[in-house]
């Protein structure tokens, strides 16, 4: 039933747009756990999608996720996905921005199956990964593309600096 009413959420946000037109889609607040291969196939047909949120849906893995070579932007705040549920990501080469917030995010280790994407930003606001000392900096390791990692949330942005080789943590 849930997989019914996410197809038809997908259709609602394309409205009468040519699924080359879509560039933008946000489906939230569905409880599907999980992609099933009938939405993989409904999403894949958006070749030119650069913005996609999949959020508070109940996500505990990304299997079945579509292959969507434009996909620039991913937000999958509000979902049950742990680290080894990122693996499927690791095809997404032009994505750059990735929000993660409140999910189950336990350590960098857990970062390590996304970090040959070139993401420039991540959010990793309210995982449990967040609460340990200098995170920032252990992420940055792990990924070295990043220019931000943010927690908007709790005011915290840290920075890359391209031209320097240390961190900074801006407050």
């Amino acid at each position: 039933m849930a997989d019914k009413e996410f197809l038809e959420r997908i259709k609602e946000c394309v409205e009468d747009q040519k699924p080359a037109e879509v560039e933008e889609m946000d489906l939230e607040d569905i409880e599907i756990g999980k992609l099933t291969p009938a939405i993989k196939k409904e999403l894949e047909k958006y070749k030119n999608l650069k913005i996609l949120g999949i959020t508070n849906c109940g996500l505990t893995t990304l299997e079945n996720f579509p292959n969507l070579n434009a996909l620039q932007e991913l937000n999958l705040s509000t979902n049950n996905l742990n680290g080894a549920a990122l693996a499927p990501l690791a095809g997404l080469k032009n994505l750059k921005v990735l929000s993660i917030v409140e999910n189950q995010i336990k350590n960098v280790e857990e970062l390590k199956s996304i970090a040959s994407l070139g993401l420039a930003q991540i959010d990793l606001y309210d995982n449990e990964i967040t609460n340990v000392d200098g995170y920032q900096k252990k992420v940055f390791g792990v990924i070295p593309s990043l220019e931000v990692t943010t927690s908007l949330a709790a005011g915290v942005i840290a920075i890359s600096s391209l031209m320097e080789s240390t961190r900074k943590a801006i407050l």
